[in-house]
């Protein structure tokens, strides 16, 4: 879909104009923009027509997928320099964001058939299926980027008026590649008007450095400020398993964390609580981010779906120490698939999870142990779903506990305290 203006420039991986000088990002973006606009006009006044019956429910789905895989492709190849640099992984990347939003209309076809109004809603969302190209164009650009050695990314803002997770991003800078939500993905959605940027860190490239002759450890990154100078194997371990002293309030003085665990802490700040309460409300989708345990800077940002959310499994496995924070729609504690994660997660100390009226957080303990023998075998998640079925119905008849929701909660709970005492965890809830 490149302009005829536009020339690739393999070696730089980046467009030429007319007179031979690189054409901007916010340029290109704006060629995408302004095509996304026509597709979307185009889009609504295909809806117009079957709001008047011109068109079947059939004709208007099919002109919709013809015209979505095309505003998909044209978006993706030019994020990678034009269609002929689409290569069998570039298309794959466009199949799967294509199959999923042919997933959506045809859902949207059955509520149609089923009586769904066409009103001015119906009219915007089939406008919004040709905008989804956006973050399309940033997925592909992205991976482009990636393969040219790129390393870290940043958020930039042009718009006026900003959602709150635009302002997050721009604000949070230079992050590993691939961490970023992309604009498009947000809760201003599809109109967004950020872009990303990238760059080559050397220094993070570089960051693993050995400083020991000790072959039973291999290298690792080092701590910001730490000298590497004279450090033997022992005294590498020790740093390794270093633990900051959660009685000092100059460790929670970063914007993640709250008061120290002495005092019954919440982890998150009170402006966090806020920002992820209100990425959940508009479609009661999961929110996570993961903090930094020693710093207690926001590692990573993701939305989900309802009933589940995907951090960065490498912050998550890796040798940090980091604290992941999800919501949860409801007041349900830990699922079971929490805990599967919790329990696994040799870089997770702690963990929260943000209901809308409390917040649950569980904590390792010196006597954790990830496969107590009471187990019997049974994972973290087969344990909580047999013993909410069992509690689940114990507690029908307590008269406290009639809706239904209220029942499952209460043994939702129950089952979280009989889990982190077999674990050696412990967990607790501080109502708001």
């Amino acid at each position: 879909m490149a302009s005829p203006r536009f020339q690739w420039d393999k070696k730089a991986g980046r467009f030429r104009g007319a007179g031979g000088q690189f054409v901007g990002a916010l340029q290109v973006r704006g060629a995408l923009d302004g095509y996304l606009a026509e597709k979307e006009t185009w889009a609504q006044e295909w809806a117009d027509k079957l709001a008047r019956r011109e068109i079947s429910i059939s004709e208007w789905q099919r002109g919709m997928e013809r015209e979505i895989v095309n505003v998909h492709l044209n978006a993706a190849a030019l994020a990678r320099g034009g269609a002929a640099r689409m290569d069998e992984a570039a298309l794959k990347q466009a199949g799967d964001f294509i199959k999923s939003e042919l997933g959506h209309l045809n859902a949207l076809a059955v509520n149609i058939e089923l009586g769904l109004p066409l009103d001015g809603r119906f009219r915007r969302r089939a406008g919004q299926y040709m905008q989804a190209g956006r973050a399309n164009f940033h997925l592909a650009d992205r991976e482009e980027r990636e393969q040219r050695g790129m390393n870290e990314e940043r958020s930039i803002r042009h718009a006026r008026d900003s959602c709150a997770e635009c302002i997050f991003w721009e604000a949070a800078g230079w992050r590993p590649i691939g961490t970023v939500t992309v604009p498009g993905e947000r809760e201003c959605r599809r109109g967004c008007k950020c872009t990303l940027d990238y760059r080559l860190n050397a220094g993070l490239r570089n960051a693993k450095t050995r400083f020991t002759d000790d072959e039973d450890f291999e290298d690792e990154d080092l701590p910001k400020g730490r000298k590497p100078k004279n450090k033997t194997g022992r005294q590498k371990a020790q740093l390794r398993n270093d633990d900051p002293d959660w009685n000092d309030p100059a460790v929670h003085k970063s914007y993640g964390l709250g008061a120290p665990m002495a005092r019954d802490p919440q982890i998150i700040s009170p402006e966090l609580k806020t920002h992820l309460r209100r990425f959940t409300r508009p479609r009661e989708d999961e929110f996570g981010v993961i903090i930094d345990r020693k710093t207690g800077e926001v590692i990573d940002m993701q939305r989900g779906t309802r009933g589940q959310v995907q951090l960065n499994p490498n912050l998550l496995t890796g040798r940090g120490d980091v604290v992941p924070v999800h919501t949860h729609p409801t007041n349900a504690a830990f699922s079971g698939e929490d805990w599967d994660g919790f329990l696994l997660a040799p870089a997770v100390r702690i963990e929260a999870v943000v209901c809308p009226d409390r917040i649950c957080m569980v904590f390792k303990t010196k006597n954790f142990d990830p496969y107590p023998p009471q187990m019997q075998g049974e994972t973290a998640s087969q344990y909580f779903e047999r013993r909410r079925n069992e509690l689940f119905s114990k507690n029908s008849w307590r008269p406290e506990l009639a809706e239904t929701n209220t029942r499952d909660a209460a043994a939702i709970e129950e089952v979280n305290r009989e889990l982190a005492q077999l674990h050696g965890v412990k967990f607790k809830v501080y109502n708001e």
